[in-house]
Protein backbone atom coordinates (compact mmCIF):
# COMPACT_ATOMS: atom_id res chain seq x y z
CA UNK A 1 0.00 0.00 0.00
CA UNK A 2 1.10 3.53 -0.93
CA UNK A 3 1.12 5.04 2.82
CA UNK A 4 3.47 8.04 2.18
CA UNK A 5 1.35 10.25 0.44
CA UNK A 6 0.00 13.08 2.79
CA UNK A 7 -3.42 14.52 2.75
CA UNK A 8 -4.68 17.66 3.13
CA UNK A 9 -6.63 18.59 5.45
CA UNK A 10 -10.53 17.18 5.12
CA UNK A 11 -9.18 15.13 1.78
CA UNK A 12 -11.79 12.45 0.72
CA UNK A 13 -11.17 9.96 -1.98
CA UNK A 14 -12.71 6.76 -3.19
CA UNK A 15 -10.54 3.30 -2.14
CA UNK A 16 -13.16 0.86 -2.45
CA UNK A 17 -15.52 0.27 -5.95
CA UNK A 18 -16.20 1.23 -9.38
CA UNK A 19 -19.00 2.49 -8.86
CA UNK A 20 -20.98 -0.03 -10.72
CA UNK A 21 -23.72 -2.58 -9.22
CA UNK A 22 -22.52 -5.75 -9.72
CA UNK A 23 -20.60 -7.65 -7.10
CA UNK A 24 -17.04 -8.21 -8.97
CA UNK A 25 -13.22 -7.91 -8.28
CA UNK A 26 -12.68 -10.84 -5.70
CA UNK A 27 -9.21 -10.94 -4.96
CA UNK A 28 -8.10 -7.97 -7.34
CA UNK A 29 -7.45 -4.12 -5.96
CA UNK A 30 -10.41 -2.63 -4.12
CA UNK A 31 -10.69 0.19 -5.67
CA UNK A 32 -11.53 -1.81 -9.06
CA UNK A 33 -14.42 -3.41 -7.72
CA UNK A 34 -18.14 -3.23 -8.32
CA UNK A 35 -19.57 -3.25 -4.57
CA UNK A 36 -23.54 -2.96 -5.25
CA UNK A 37 -25.19 -1.42 -2.55
CA UNK A 38 -22.58 -1.47 0.77
CA UNK A 39 -24.00 -0.64 4.01
CA UNK A 40 -22.48 -0.58 7.29
CA UNK A 41 -18.51 -0.79 7.98
CA UNK A 42 -16.31 -2.24 10.71
CA UNK A 43 -12.21 -2.43 11.30
CA UNK A 44 -11.30 -6.12 13.10
CA UNK A 45 -9.85 -5.35 16.10
CA UNK A 46 -6.01 -5.45 14.18
CA UNK A 47 -6.86 -2.93 11.58
CA UNK A 48 -5.71 -4.97 9.47
CA UNK A 49 -9.42 -5.59 7.30
CA UNK A 50 -12.07 -3.24 6.88
CA UNK A 51 -15.23 -5.30 6.50
CA UNK A 52 -18.58 -3.78 4.63
CA UNK A 53 -22.28 -4.96 4.52
CA UNK A 54 -22.85 -5.26 0.83
CA UNK A 55 -26.17 -5.73 0.57
CA UNK A 56 -26.58 -5.76 -2.93
CA UNK A 57 -25.21 -9.01 -3.66
CA UNK A 58 -25.84 -10.65 0.04
CA UNK A 59 -22.31 -10.83 0.85
CA UNK A 60 -19.81 -9.98 3.66
CA UNK A 61 -16.67 -8.55 1.81
CA UNK A 62 -13.41 -7.08 3.47
CA UNK A 63 -10.46 -4.83 2.22
CA UNK A 64 -7.12 -5.82 3.57
CA UNK A 65 -5.65 -2.44 4.12
CA UNK A 66 -2.28 -3.48 3.60
CA UNK A 67 -2.62 -4.68 -0.10
CA UNK A 68 -5.39 -2.98 -0.72
CA UNK A 69 -6.82 -5.96 -2.35
CA UNK A 70 -11.15 -6.78 -1.76
CA UNK A 71 -11.90 -10.64 -1.13
CA UNK A 72 -15.28 -12.15 0.07
CA UNK A 73 -15.45 -13.22 3.27
CA UNK A 74 -18.76 -14.36 4.16
CA UNK A 75 -22.07 -15.44 1.94
CA UNK A 76 -22.79 -17.24 -0.82
CA UNK A 77 -24.29 -14.22 -3.31
CA UNK A 78 -27.77 -15.65 -3.06
CA UNK A 79 -30.89 -14.50 -1.26
CA UNK A 80 -31.23 -16.93 1.54
CA UNK A 81 -30.89 -18.15 4.54
CA UNK A 82 -28.16 -21.16 5.20
CA UNK A 83 -25.53 -22.51 6.42
CA UNK A 84 -25.13 -22.55 10.18
CA UNK A 85 -22.65 -24.14 11.81
CA UNK A 86 -20.56 -24.37 8.88
CA UNK A 87 -17.64 -22.31 7.01
CA UNK A 88 -19.13 -18.50 6.33
CA UNK A 89 -18.27 -18.56 3.32
CA UNK A 90 -20.33 -21.26 2.36
CA UNK A 91 -23.47 -19.67 4.08
CA UNK A 92 -26.53 -17.50 2.49
CA UNK A 93 -27.18 -14.03 4.29
CA UNK A 94 -30.12 -12.26 3.71
CA UNK A 95 -30.04 -8.81 3.22
CA UNK A 96 -26.98 -7.98 5.49
CA UNK A 97 -27.41 -4.45 6.92
CA UNK A 98 -24.67 -3.97 9.57
CA UNK A 99 -21.39 -5.86 11.34
CA UNK A 100 -19.79 -5.37 14.02
CA UNK A 101 -16.90 -6.63 16.10
CA UNK A 102 -16.71 -7.53 19.89
CA UNK A 103 -13.91 -7.41 22.18
CA UNK A 104 -12.50 -10.91 21.15
CA UNK A 105 -12.75 -10.16 17.32
CA UNK A 106 -15.47 -12.36 16.76
CA UNK A 107 -17.66 -10.78 13.60
CA UNK A 108 -21.49 -10.20 14.50
CA UNK A 109 -23.54 -9.59 11.36
CA UNK A 110 -26.99 -8.32 11.14
CA UNK A 111 -28.77 -10.47 8.91
CA UNK A 112 -31.71 -8.42 8.45
CA UNK A 113 -34.14 -10.22 5.73
CA UNK A 114 -33.63 -13.30 7.63
CA UNK A 115 -34.20 -11.51 11.31
CA UNK A 116 -31.40 -12.33 12.49
CA UNK A 117 -28.53 -11.61 14.27
CA UNK A 118 -25.37 -14.12 13.06
CA UNK A 119 -21.33 -14.56 14.58
CA UNK A 120 -18.68 -15.65 12.68
CA UNK A 121 -15.61 -17.27 15.25
CA UNK A 122 -12.83 -15.29 14.65
CA UNK A 123 -10.47 -18.55 14.79
CA UNK A 124 -12.59 -21.15 12.58
CA UNK A 125 -15.00 -18.90 10.48
CA UNK A 126 -18.02 -21.09 11.43
CA UNK A 127 -20.84 -18.41 10.94
CA UNK A 128 -23.90 -19.12 13.58
CA UNK A 129 -26.96 -17.80 14.68
CA UNK A 130 -27.33 -15.85 18.37
CA UNK A 131 -30.25 -14.36 17.83
CA UNK A 132 -33.37 -14.75 16.37
CA UNK A 133 -36.06 -17.18 15.26
CA UNK A 134 -36.06 -16.05 11.53
CA UNK A 135 -39.94 -15.04 12.33
CA UNK A 136 -40.97 -11.26 12.08
CA UNK A 137 -43.39 -9.41 14.79
CA UNK A 138 -42.60 -9.08 18.68
CA UNK A 139 -43.10 -12.06 20.65
CA UNK A 140 -41.37 -10.68 24.11
CA UNK A 141 -38.02 -11.26 25.87
CA UNK A 142 -36.27 -14.06 26.91
CA UNK A 143 -33.86 -16.37 25.39
CA UNK A 144 -32.31 -15.78 22.34
CA UNK A 145 -33.13 -18.32 19.94
CA UNK A 146 -36.56 -17.88 21.20
CA UNK A 147 -36.76 -14.38 20.31
CA UNK A 148 -38.73 -12.67 16.97
CA UNK A 149 -36.57 -9.81 15.33
CA UNK A 150 -37.96 -7.73 12.79
CA UNK A 151 -35.99 -6.60 10.14
CA UNK A 152 -33.19 -5.59 12.28
CA UNK A 153 -30.69 -2.83 10.73
CA UNK A 154 -28.21 -1.67 13.36
CA UNK A 155 -26.20 -2.53 16.05
CA UNK A 156 -23.02 -2.04 18.58
CA UNK A 157 -21.43 -3.33 21.88
CA UNK A 158 -20.31 -1.67 24.74
CA UNK A 159 -17.56 -2.44 26.53
CA UNK A 160 -18.25 -5.79 28.24
CA UNK A 161 -19.74 -6.98 24.86
CA UNK A 162 -23.17 -6.64 25.38
CA UNK A 163 -24.83 -5.91 21.79
CA UNK A 164 -27.50 -3.78 21.32
CA UNK A 165 -29.88 -4.39 18.22
CA UNK A 166 -32.11 -1.76 16.35
CA UNK A 167 -34.66 -4.17 15.74
CA UNK A 168 -36.21 -1.57 12.98
CA UNK A 169 -39.44 -2.60 12.00
CA UNK A 170 -40.87 -3.71 16.18
CA UNK A 171 -40.06 -0.11 16.62
CA UNK A 172 -37.90 -1.34 19.95
CA UNK A 173 -33.95 -1.04 20.59
CA UNK A 174 -33.21 -4.76 22.37
CA UNK A 175 -30.28 -5.92 24.16
CA UNK A 176 -28.47 -9.41 24.18
CA UNK A 177 -26.07 -10.39 26.78
CA UNK A 178 -24.02 -13.09 26.25
CA UNK A 179 -23.22 -14.00 30.02
CA UNK A 180 -27.11 -14.77 30.31
CA UNK A 181 -28.09 -15.60 26.40
CA UNK A 182 -30.56 -13.19 27.43
CA UNK A 183 -32.43 -10.82 25.26
CA UNK A 184 -34.66 -7.80 26.84
CA UNK A 185 -36.04 -4.55 25.50
CA UNK A 186 -34.79 -1.41 26.86
CA UNK A 187 -36.62 1.20 24.51
CA UNK A 188 -39.15 1.21 22.12
CA UNK A 189 -43.38 0.31 21.71
CA UNK A 190 -45.33 -2.41 19.93
CA UNK A 191 -48.37 -1.41 19.08
CA UNK A 192 -51.17 -2.40 18.18
CA UNK A 193 -51.14 -1.78 14.35
CA UNK A 194 -48.31 -3.73 14.53
CA UNK A 195 -49.86 -6.94 15.39
CA UNK A 196 -52.27 -6.50 12.77
CA UNK A 197 -49.69 -6.40 10.11
CA UNK A 198 -48.87 -9.79 8.19
CA UNK A 199 -45.08 -8.66 7.50
CA UNK A 200 -43.01 -5.79 7.76
CA UNK A 201 -43.23 -2.83 6.16
CA UNK A 202 -40.91 -2.35 2.81
CA UNK A 203 -41.33 0.79 0.77
CA UNK A 204 -39.26 3.69 1.60
CA UNK A 205 -42.13 6.06 2.70
CA UNK A 206 -42.86 4.12 5.60
CA UNK A 207 -39.06 4.29 6.76
CA UNK A 208 -38.83 8.29 6.35
CA UNK A 209 -42.68 8.73 7.76
CA UNK A 210 -40.99 8.29 11.67
CA UNK A 211 -37.94 7.99 12.65
CA UNK A 212 -36.43 4.54 13.11
CA UNK A 213 -34.57 2.52 15.68
CA UNK A 214 -31.72 1.95 13.22
CA UNK A 215 -31.07 6.26 14.00
CA UNK A 216 -30.50 5.32 17.68
CA UNK A 217 -27.57 3.01 16.99
CA UNK A 218 -25.14 4.55 14.46
CA UNK A 219 -21.05 4.19 14.85
CA UNK A 220 -18.25 5.63 12.77
CA UNK A 221 -15.85 3.51 12.87
CA UNK A 222 -12.84 5.33 13.43
CA UNK A 223 -9.09 4.49 13.23
CA UNK A 224 -6.86 7.40 14.55
CA UNK A 225 -7.43 10.36 12.46
CA UNK A 226 -9.14 8.13 9.41
CA UNK A 227 -12.62 7.12 9.16
CA UNK A 228 -14.69 5.06 6.99
CA UNK A 229 -18.06 6.08 5.41
CA UNK A 230 -21.11 3.99 3.50
CA UNK A 231 -22.01 5.77 0.23
CA UNK A 232 -24.74 2.98 -0.97
CA UNK A 233 -26.19 5.27 -3.70
CA UNK A 234 -22.53 5.54 -5.52
CA UNK A 235 -21.65 1.75 -4.39
CA UNK A 236 -18.32 2.59 -3.28
CA UNK A 237 -16.61 3.07 -0.05
CA UNK A 238 -14.55 6.41 0.62
CA UNK A 239 -11.56 7.06 2.70
CA UNK A 240 -11.70 10.82 4.91
CA UNK A 241 -8.91 12.10 6.83
CA UNK A 242 -9.71 14.37 9.87
CA UNK A 243 -5.90 15.29 9.44
CA UNK A 244 -2.66 14.88 7.37
CA UNK A 245 -1.93 11.01 7.44
CA UNK A 246 -2.11 8.44 4.42
CA UNK A 247 -4.56 6.64 2.37
CA UNK A 248 -4.81 2.85 1.84
CA UNK A 249 -4.16 2.38 -1.53
CA UNK A 250 -4.09 4.62 -5.02
CA UNK A 251 -7.37 5.60 -6.24
CA UNK A 252 -7.07 6.67 -9.40
CA UNK A 253 -10.31 5.74 -11.12
CA UNK A 254 -13.16 7.67 -13.20
CA UNK A 255 -16.28 8.33 -11.48
CA UNK A 256 -19.42 6.26 -12.94
CA UNK A 257 -23.21 7.16 -12.56
CA UNK A 258 -25.61 5.40 -10.29
CA UNK A 259 -28.22 4.56 -12.03
CA UNK A 260 -30.96 3.95 -9.80
CA UNK A 261 -31.49 0.45 -10.96
CA UNK A 262 -30.75 -2.77 -8.73
CA UNK A 263 -29.77 -5.77 -10.52
CA UNK A 264 -32.37 -8.31 -9.78
CA UNK A 265 -31.70 -12.51 -9.28
CA UNK A 266 -35.49 -12.57 -8.48
CA UNK A 267 -38.46 -10.71 -7.70
CA UNK A 268 -37.41 -10.98 -3.85
CA UNK A 269 -34.44 -8.15 -4.10
CA UNK A 270 -37.04 -5.94 -6.27
CA UNK A 271 -39.20 -5.83 -3.76
CA UNK A 272 -36.69 -5.15 -1.11
CA UNK A 273 -34.52 -2.52 -3.08
CA UNK A 274 -36.62 0.24 -1.03
CA UNK A 275 -36.08 -1.11 1.85
CA UNK A 276 -32.16 -0.81 1.18
CA UNK A 277 -32.36 3.08 1.14
CA UNK A 278 -32.60 2.95 5.16
CA UNK A 279 -28.59 2.79 4.74
CA UNK A 280 -28.89 6.44 3.13
CA UNK A 281 -31.69 7.92 5.63
CA UNK A 282 -30.47 6.41 8.63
Amino acid sequence: MDTALQLALGYIETFAGNGKARSTGDGKRAVKAGIPLPHHAALDKHERWFYFAESGSDRIRRVDLQEGTLHNFAGIGETCYSGDEGPCGEAGLYLPLDLAFDSQNHLYICDSGSNRIRKVDRDTGVITTIVGTGQHGFNGDGPALEVNLTWPSAMAFDKDDVLYIADTQAHKIRCYDPRTGLVTTIAGAWSAEDDAREQPLVPATSWSSRATPSALISATITAGSCRSARTASTCRCIWMTASPRWRPASTTSSALPWTGRVTSRSSTRAATASARSIGRQA
